[in-house]
C-alpha cells in the first residue's frame, strides 16, 4: 500500500483564493430564442462588479470564438453572435 497524499493544507487558503467581490452575471437572455437561418443572436446580461465582458461561442464543434460585449448602460451588456447555416448548432 502506498503512502497517503500529504499535500493537504487544512485551515489554509486555497491556492486560487482571492479577495474582493467577484463579478455577478444575471438575467442572461438570447434574442431571438429560435433564430432563422443566418440570423444573428443578441446575447444580453446584467453584469455587476465588472467593466467589460466577453461571449465565447462555437458553431457545432468548431474552434471557440470570442466577442466583446458592449455596455448598454449601467450594468447591462450585449453582444451579437453571427448567424449560422441551417442545421448548425451555435453554443455560447
Amino acid at each position: 500500500m502506498g503512502r497517503p497524499w500529504t499535500g493537504s493544507t487544512p485551515g489554509a487558503a486555497n491556492s486560487v483564493a482571492a479577495t474582493g467581490i467577484k463579478p455577478r452575471i444575471t438575467g442572461v437572455t438570447a434574442t431571438p430564442t429560435v433564430p432563422a437561418v443566418n440570423q444573428p443572436v443578441t446575447v444580453s446580461a446584467t453584469i455587476t462588479g465588472q467593466t467589460g465582458a466577453l461571449v465565447r461561442y462555437r458553431v457545432n464543434f468548431g474552434a471557440e470564438q470570442t466577442i466583446a460585449m458592449t455596455s448598454a448602460g449601467g450594468d447591462s451588456y450585449t453582444a451579437t453572435v453571427p448567424g449560422a447555416a441551417a442545421g448548425q448548432l451555435i453554443r455560447y
